[in-house]
């Protein structure tokens, strides 16, 4: 036809640059979080009324964007933002004197405000705060090893200022302890919660050994003064040897009450000086040997 024509339209299929704000994500308490879709559009409505490319978040809730491409097509996405609050604890503690306690970030042995940060949630911290008081330190001393005298007593103190609780080795209570035997004996003294303890061991007294020995005796047979024997306590490992002035011992003995009437190998002993050793042992300890040697005179 004489008014056919033809015309050309040149039409362009928009294609903006895909965006997304990712998965859901969480923030730290005090931290500002970045949400853009990028640059390159044309517009940006944010559901906070803002219009600009980016935005800065610090609270908790849901955060979209809707972009328009410069040919005007649009784009949306949306965010939950979760906002993790810093968990600050304040820790009030007391130890006793000796023990150790973790705070900032070691072990302590004095009262002080100590301070851990430590990790606990998404990446967020816990502040600890340590108020530490270390009590003073307390003894009890119930005194040094001894020895208790045969058929006696002592007691045993173990008084401590403020204490809360004495314990003896039998489980009595008391601050004195009566001791009547030897053996071993121990406290623990409770103070404001804290503990002390003391131990002492008794051990029975040696007996003190005493002899008396005669310088003379006359074996005459008046019954007074017949027989040279030393007096004293009960001994063990009991031994005595009398000798003549020549050194030939004329009498010899391991009982006690046993003594010398004069008479050597049937005979009248001479009138003289003789001389005697004498060896014994303590009965708390047989093994150690005691000697005693002297002279006395036979009279006639």
């Amino acid at each position: 036809m004489a008014t056919e024509q033809r015309i050309c339209k040149i039409i362009e299929i928009d294609t903006p640059k895909p965006f997304s704000f990712g998965k859901d994500t969480t923030i730290c308490e005090g931290t500002d979080l970045l949400l853009t879709p990028g640059t390159g559009y044309k517009s940006y409505l944010w559901n906070t009324g803002a219009t600009t490319p980016s935005i800065l978040v610090n609270q908790p809730g849901e955060y979209s964007v809707k972009v328009t491409s410069p040919h005007g097509c649009e784009m949306a996405d949306t965010i939950h933002v979760t906002v993790v609050q810093n968990l600050a604890v304040t820790v009030d503690t007391s130890i006793c004197y000796g023990e150790k306690y973790f705070a900032g970030g070691g072990l302590r042995t004095t009262s002080g405000t100590y301070y851990d940060t430590i990790p606990y949630q998404a990446g967020c911290n816990k502040i600890v705060t340590t108020h530490l008081i270390v009590k003073p330190q307390f003894s009890v001393n119930i005194g040094e090893d001894t020895c208790l005298v045969k058929e006696t007593s002592m007691e045993l103190h173990a008084y401590v200022a403020g204490a809360s609780e004495y314990t003896w080795q039998d489980g009595s209570h008391d601050s004195v302890f009566l001791v009547n035997l030897p053996g071993d004996f121990w406290v623990n003294v409770v103070v404001d919660a804290c503990n002390a303890s003391d131990t002492i061991h008794i051990k029975k007294c040696p007996e003190l050994i005493y002899f008396y020995f005669p310088t003379a005796f006359t074996p005459n047979g008046d019954g007074l003064n017949d027989e040279f024997r030393p007096t004293g306590n009960e001994i063990v490992n009991y031994h005595m040897m009398i000798f003549n002035r020549w050194g030939q011992m004329v009498f010899e003995t391991t009982i006690q009450e046993q003594g010398w009437n004069g008479i050597y190998k049937g005979e009248y002993g001479e009138p003289g000086v003789y001389s005697y050793v004498v060896t014994h042992a303590n009965t708390d300890n047989p093994s150690e040997v005691i000697k005693t040697t002297g002279s006395f005179t036979l009279i006639r």
